[in-house]
């Protein structure tokens, strides 16, 4: 799929103790996923752990991010992000994202990806999950590991495949009109160099 124009993000301002650049102000594609969750934690006046309620609620957000993706609502999805929000697709060992997108382009690459599935079903599954506090700006950014499956339609007997393995940068905002989550930026890092992508 050919790269759509990379965007400007939201002005986030935003530094880490660690050598990604996923959580940066403008969000860039990081090179390899060595050592990601060294130091989401380190002390510093600008991060805090979150409240339970607080990580119940970005984990709802998220866990309802990867519903609409398996259900191929791309409209759903976009609206999960604020206006102007950046999507980064990237793979490990590049530092150049594959597909970007914002707005109603984030839409028209999401019905891409989804149309590219033809009728088989993908599957999320999200684990260790770090979540932290920016409390400079009251944003969240939350690292995340996932495992995508795809399997056949409904009626076929295929087993289950692993599609691909990512890590996921999230940074989370709260919407000042409607007081819900939202994403001002994801990033998706895949593991492997060269895959075909089609779930996302």
């Amino acid at each position: 799929m050919t790269s759509l124009l990379k965007i400007a993000t939201l002005a986030f301002a935003i530094s880490i103790g660690f050598s990604v650049n996923a959580f940066a102000q403008t969000p860039q594609c990081p090179a390899d996923i060595a050592g990601d969750g060294d130091g989401f934690f380190e002390k510093s006046r600008s991060y805090a752990v979150p409240t339970p309620d607080e990580r119940h609620e970005v984990e709802d957000f998220i866990s309802h991010y990867a519903w609409l993706m398996d259900n191929k609502n791309a409209v759903g999805v976009r609206e999960l992000f604020e206006p102007g929000a950046t999507y980064l697709l990237c793979q490990t060992g590049s530092s150049d994202e594959k597909d970007s997108g914002k707005d109603e382009k984030l839409e028209d690459l999401l019905r891409m990806s989804f149309t590219g599935l033809g009728d088989k079903r993908a599957r999320r599954l999200f684990s260790n999950i770090l979540i932290r506090k920016n409390t400079a700006n009251q944003t969240y950014e939350a690292l995340i590991s996932s495992v995508v499956f795809t399997q056949g339609p409904s009626t076929s007997t295929e087993p289950p495949k692993v599609d691909y393995m990512a890590s996921l940068y999230a940074t989370i905002v709260r919407d000042s009109f409607d007081n819900t989550l939202k994403f001002g930026a994801l990033v998706v890092l895949t593991d492997q160099n060269g895959i075909s992508i089609r779930a996302r």
